[in-house]
Parts: C-alpha cells; sequence; structure tokens
C-alpha cells in the first residue's frame, strides 16, 4: 500500500484578513479606487474574490507591504506570474 503525501496550499488571505490590513495602514478602499481611476465596489469586489484584478492586488500589497504570492498563494503561487 502506497501512501500520497498531499502537500496542503496554503489559503489567501480573506476579505477581513486585507480590509484590517488595510485599516491598520490608514487606507481605506475608496483611497485604492481613486488612485487606480476604478469604483470603490469594483475594490470591494476584488477584495472579496469575486473578480481577479491584478492591478488592485498589487495596489493592496504596496500598502499591506505583504507579496501577492503570501496575498493570493491560490492565483501567483500556482502560476508563471
Amino acid at each position: 500500500m502506497t501512501l500520497k503525501t498531499q502537500t496542503k496550499k496554503p489559503n489567501d488571505m480573506s476579505p477581513v484578513e486585507i480590509k484590517i490590513a488595510l485599516m491598520k495602514a490608514g487606507v481605506k478602499q475608496q483611497d485604492i479606487a481613486k488612485k487606480l481611476g476604478i469604483t470603490r465596489q469594483s475594490v470591494n469586489g476584488v477584495i472579496s474574490g469575486r473578480h481577479p484584478s491584478e492591478p488592485v492586488d498589487d495596489a493592496i500589497c504596496q500598502i499591506i507591504q505583504v507579496d501577492k504570492k503570501l496575498l493570493r498563494p491560490s492565483r501567483y503561487l500556482y502560476s508563471d506570474r
């Protein structure tokens, strides 16, 4: 009998974790939206995971000072980006 070892993939940061990190940094979703020329609702959609957007993820990572492979490993760690 052979046992298969599964490598557990790290979880993406939850929307709550992202919002808390932004609050700690003193940045609102509206600030990110204004910087990127999009709506606050669009930023919220990205944070909640409904709408993927690399530019928004990049802005969030810059603000909270975390690599995007830690922000969303399911998207960036296991791809060629």
